[in-house]
């Protein structure tokens, strides 16, 4: 279990510059929002200079499980976004935190479609 309550499974890279990913053992509910057990998620995409102040499996992973699963269900970014940050005020996170996440994904957002499209 993550200190967030969530029940995952570790699942180890083979190689030592990949991330580790995390698989729900049970489902989660987040602000009206379920993720079933099974999905599969890197957790929150943080550069690793980030992680002492946002780890990827910080007290915020329900959100960031939820934003992932809507993604991979093909929901728009700004709808996924938009739940992220619900689930993040849902949390309790605090104010300046949802606001540098929710900005940080959308940011991310622009820049991966931007990517694309080149």
């Amino acid at each position: 279990m993550t200190p967030s309550g969530v029940f995952v499974e570790v699942l180890l890279p083979s190689n030592w510059w990949q991330r580790p990913r995390y698989q729900l053992t049970q489902p989660i509910n987040c602000a009206g929002h379920t993720v079933p057990a099974g999905f599969i998620s890197d957790g929150a995409t943080v550069p690793r200079i980030l992680w002492p102040i946002f780890p990827p499996i910080g007290r915020y992973l329900k959100a960031t499980l939820v934003h992932d699963y809507y993604l991979q269900q093909g929901i728009d970014r700004k709808t996924a976004d938009h739940h992220f940050k619900h689930c993040l005020i849902a949390l309790d996170v605090e104010p300046w935190r949802v606001h540098a996440m929710y900005y940080a994904v959308r940011v991310y957002g622009m820049f991966t479609v931007q990517q694309r499209k080149v």
